[in-house]
């Protein structure tokens, strides 16, 4: 037996389709999802009508409605042909017919008229021309304000309040929207309000859409694709002149400083500059990806499109069927898919990618950790701290300054792989300390003036006398980065 599903239009008995309407006619009897359908009305005095409302007073959720539902039609399905009349169209937003095409094989969809046709027309707008977004109001959540918005099944005040909330993480307030009722029908109207009051009415029914026009360039400032159009802009013939000019070397300087900077928030744990920061250093990469883009050496898309497949081909534990039971697992695998990298790109060192460019104690202690990946270790951090005191040894016994440099050198890499058996990062400790002595030093400074002593010219003792002070002292603010 066969079961056949029917679009009945967006409200209209004008828009049933021919082949729709015959296939109501010769149903015995016509299945509804709902009764809550204008056209249903017409229709009782044409054939009958077994409707399931009553489940969605009996169900607690939705799932479970339309399980019963596709249940029931299965279970009438096995005695004859069956006939299932849906709103609109049968493959819009109706999850009992997804539900049926994949569970049944004899299905035949007829096609209907859905919610879109009239509300382009009533918004006098092309689908195709302008982009546009069909999403349900109740799973809005992947929207591109770049591109206006249709949103069906605003059903409800709820159903307006979630649209609302997720369209506010994009949009402002005050973006006007335009509420659609009663489509197709004599009575259709367009009611306007700014998106932040859209769920303070309720006159929201089952034939209620939503549209959100496109957010203007200057607006869309929420979203990735809205910073990469305004990088864009800023790079076009008649943008900013300084932007034009700017080039990968010039803007070299920038991009080391605003990587700094982030990393001067990260140790001041100040979570409002790291989001700025971090805004400052995607500027950077937006600008090199621009500039590229020009030259067709490459865009953006290239850019994430590399570091996605990446993440994905070195996650195979996440993304395919790789097991693994500890952090280390995930290294040893993440090495040696690297490494699989590393020769078919005929690169044959651990420590290749590794830039000269790094500051020098970051550079260090990756060098160092890349090299323990391959095994190349010392035991222990007993190891360790003899071969720094061996350093430490050498360094006193170096009689020319080239000695002395490359001794206190190996000391300061011994250091870096001290803390690295100890969990510490060299570069961030180091960071911390010198900040501490800015801060101390400044304290100093302020007690010595305060005590109208003159730094350039106070004995040593003295000014070591403050310092002790300035140690003791807590309640001097840190040294801003």
């Amino acid at each position: 037996m066969s079961l056949t599903v029917v679009g009945l239009g967006p409200g209209s008995h004008g828009l049933l389709t021919l082949e729709a309407l015959a296939a109501i006619e010769a149903a015995r009897p016509l299945y509804l999802r709902t009764r809550k359908h204008p056209v249903v009305s017409d229709l009782s005095n044409k054939v009958e009508l077994v409707s399931f409302d009553d489940l969605y007073e009996s169900e607690s959720d939705f799932e479970s409605v339309y399980r019963e539902i596709v249940d029931r039609l299965r279970g009438a399905a096995e005695d004859g042909d069956v006939t299932y009349g849906v709103p609109g169209h049968p493959m819009f937003g109706e999850a009992t017919v997804q539900l049926l095409l994949s569970e049944m094989k004899d299905v035949r969809v007829i096609d209907g008229v859905s919610f879109v046709e009239p509300a382009c027309r009533l918004l006098e707008l092309d689908p195709l021309e302008t982009g546009l977004q069909l999403v349900d109001a109740l799973a809005a959540q992947e929207l591109d304000p770049s591109r206006p918005v249709l949103a069906g099944q605003v059903y409800n005040r709820r159903a307006a309040s979630e649209l609302k909330l997720a369209a506010l993480r994009l949009y402002p307030e005050g973006h006007e929207v335009a509420v659609l009722h009663d489509l197709s029908l004599p009575s259709e109207r367009v009611r306007h309000a700014a998106l932040g009051s859209l769920d303070h009415d309720d006159d929201f029914d089952h034939l209620t859409a939503v549209f959100l026009p496109a957010l203007t360039l200057e607006e869309n400032i929420r979203t990735f694709g809205g910073l990469r159009s305004i990088v864009e802009r800023l790079r076009a013939p008649d943008g900013c002149p300084w932007d034009i000019e700017q080039t990968h070397q010039s803007l070299r300087g920038d991009l080391l400083e605003e990587t700094y900077e982030v990393l001067a928030a990260i140790d001041r744990e100040d979570q409002h500059a790291l989001q700025e920061e971090l805004g400052d250093l995607l500027n950077q990469v937006l600008f090199h990806a621009q500039i590229a883009s020009e030259r067709s050496d490459f865009d953006i898309d290239d850019v994430v499109d590399g570091v996605a497949s990446k993440l994905v081909r070195r996650h195979p534990h996440v993304f395919a069927d790789v097991a693994v039971e500890s952090t280390d697992d995930v290294l040893r695998n993440w090495e040696a898919i690297k490494r699989a990298e590393r020769d078919a790109a005929s690169e044959d060192s651990a420590l290749a990618g590794v830039a000269n460019s790094l500051p020098a104690l970051h550079q260090a202690g990756l060098v160092l950790e890349r090299a323990s990946r391959t095994g190349f270790k010392w035991p222990a951090l007993e190891n360790v701290l003899l071969k720094l005191a061996e350093e430490v040894d050498e360094l006193q016994s170096a009689n020319d300054h080239k000695a002395r440099e490359d001794e206190f050198g190996d000391i300061l890499f011994n250091l870096v792989n001290a803390g690295r058996y100890m969990g510490l990062d060299a570069e961030s400790a180091l960071r911390r300390s010198t900040s501490k002595f800015k801060s101390r030093f400044r304290e100093v400074e302020r007690i010595a003036a305060q005590r109208g002593l003159k730094m350039t010219t106070a004995d040593v003792e003295t000014l070591l006398g403050i310092w002790e002070e300035a140690r003791a002292a807590t309640d001097f603010p840190s040294e801003p980065e």
